[in-house]
């Protein structure tokens, strides 16, 4: 019994990854881009005989400036479904 349960739920989570995996948007994809962006300004770092507050610091730039260019952009793709329930002024 367990091992149907088991089964049944790895299945259930499986479907489910898949259908995120194929519901790819604009805004899904902006996100995979920004991610890439942040890691490899992370990984650009040089950290040889700095202090780890200059890291830290160093490590928070990088992940705002991603994180501001996603909220721009996340603003940028809903415009649209703005635009549809934005009132027509004559």
């Amino acid at each position: 019994m367990k091992k149907l349960v088991l089964v049944s739920m790895v299945i259930c989570f499986y479907s489910h990854a898949m259908a995120q995996e194929t519901k790819s948007s604009g805004s899904e994809s902006l996100k995979k881009t920004l991610a890439d962006n942040g890691c490899k300004c992370i990984d650009s770092i040089a950290t040889y005989n700095k202090p780890t507050t200059e890291v830290a610091v160093e490590i928070s730039t990088c992940i705002d400036k991603q994180t501001g260019a996603y909220q721009m952009g996340s603003k940028l793709f809903g415009i649209d479904k703005l635009k549809e329930n934005a009132e027509v002024v004559n």
